[in-house]
């Protein structure tokens, strides 16, 4: 796996199974991986992400400019550099040449102008913006540059753009005057996964995208099962339903930590 990947996918890692499907010998590489969360998501659109679980698993699917890795330090992701003007009122971003979308189209600074554009239109919801209702107008300069003119700086603005909200659609699916222009609940990415289902209250399918630009991960499938109680979590994990669950019963943790049916038992509130 990708060390951005590993670090995805350690945020839901709070409990996983040694048994997995087969009680036995767990998830081997190339099998499907089943995380059980308590959280159905309200909305799969990057851009009206708030809750912490849910941006995790759009975060498979959509790939931001920046990234955070294991160490909290920002890197590149889809672009490669950045560059401010002296007086902070604008950034200019390089970005990663040779990159699709899962649906065949390239990304280019076209697709980044119309994303920025889509979370800074009024009436689009965008709960995590901030700052970034301080940029004044996006410049596609050519293919593989696009500038961010600011009304006034924004000192974390790298930081700002690591966040899912800021992710990258393809362009035909958010296009303007469409309804998806302001909801978009089948993403289409650049990731390391391609939205592939969802059962709403049930589950979310992830399929593995072997067109992928970077490290591909190890798992075909991601399937995210929305078990609400923590106990039925749990139950899961133990019964072999599962190979991962999130947060499970705080009080069972000490336990768990001594099972030798589970590792990698975390007391976290992500």
């Amino acid at each position: 796996m990708s060390k951005r990947f590993l670090a995805l996918l350690a945020a839901l890692v709070v409990l996983s199974s040694c048994g997995g499907s087969n009680a036995t010998s767990g998830p081997k590489q190339g099998d499907k991986l089943t995380i059980a969360i308590g959280v159905d998501p309200d909305t799969l659109d990057p851009m009206r992400q708030s809750t912490t679980t849910i941006q995790n698993i759009v975060a498979m699917v959509v790939e931001t400019l920046f990234w955070v890795d294991p160490d909290g330090k920002i890197k590149p992701l889809l672009a490669t550099s950045s560059q401010t003007a002296s007086d902070g009122l604008s950034w200019t971003f390089t970005l990663r040449t040779g990159v699709k979308f899962t649906d065949g189209t390239p990304f280019n600074a076209a697709a980044v102008k119309a994303n920025f554009e889509r979370v800074l239109t009024p009436g689009n919801l965008c709960a995590l913006c901030g700052a970034f209702r301080n940029v004044q107008s996006i410049d596609a300069v050519d293919d593989t540059h696009v500038k961010l003119n600011l009304k006034s700086p924004i000192a974390p603005l790298t930081g700002l753009l690591t966040i899912v909200t800021f992710g990258i659609l393809a362009p035909s699916t958010i296009v303007k005057g469409t309804d998806n222009y302001k909801d978009q609940e089948k993403p289409v990415g650049t990731g390391p996964y391609l939205y592939t289902d969802r059962v709403k209250g049930t589950s979310v399918t992830l399929t593995r995208n072997d067109q992928y630009w970077g490290a591909k991960p190890s798992y075909k499938q991601q399937v995210f099962k929305i078990i609400p109680e923590p106990a039925s979590r749990e139950a899961l994990i133990r019964s072999g339903g599962a190979d991962v669950i999130l947060l499970p019963p705080a009080s069972d943790i000490p336990a768990l930590q001594k099972d030798t049916r589970t590792r990698n038992v975390h007391a976290s509130t992500a």
